[in-house]
């Protein structure tokens, strides 16, 4: 089985983690740190994934920020894409705009993953980078 298909059947532990809701689609922090300055509940799931998937030198940030790369380069803009990472937005036009912008994210998230399968399918023409094992 191709690394980035094991990766992929694992990732779903990423996510029990984490809070997951329309408004923290991929959390940057645990909602409870258990440890101050980083992120501890992904400790075991992540030494899992690691351990299954024969890969190290990786962290969950290294996921979003290939996301939010792969997403933005789909042609995503990148409001929605921070949107979708939580991020907060600078300006005052955030105090103005109360859209929640979830039509939008949907259908990003939608693209996002047709093209993962299309990538896991081995369908896609793209630089896709395995990660060193062990």
């Amino acid at each position: 089985m191709r690394l980035q298909t094991r990766l992929l059947l694992l990732l779903p532990s990423l996510v029990a983690c984490t809070s997951v809701s329309t408004h923290r689609l991929l959390p940057a922090t645990s909602p409870v740190p258990l440890r101050v300055g980083r992120v501890t509940c992904l400790d075991r799931p992540l030494a899992r994934i690691q351990r299954r998937s024969e890969t190290t030198g990786w962290a969950p940030h290294d996921l979003r920020r290939s996301v939010a790369s792969h997403m933005t380069g789909m042609g995503i803009p990148r409001l929605v894409v921070g949107k979708i990472l939580n991020h907060a937005e600078p300006g005052v036009t955030k105090v103005y705009d109360r859209h929640s912008y979830d039509p939008e994210k949907r259908q990003a998230l939608d693209a996002w993953a047709r093209r993962l399968h299309a990538i896991v399918r081995g369908e896609a023409a793209a630089k896709v980078v395995e990660l060193r094992r062990g």
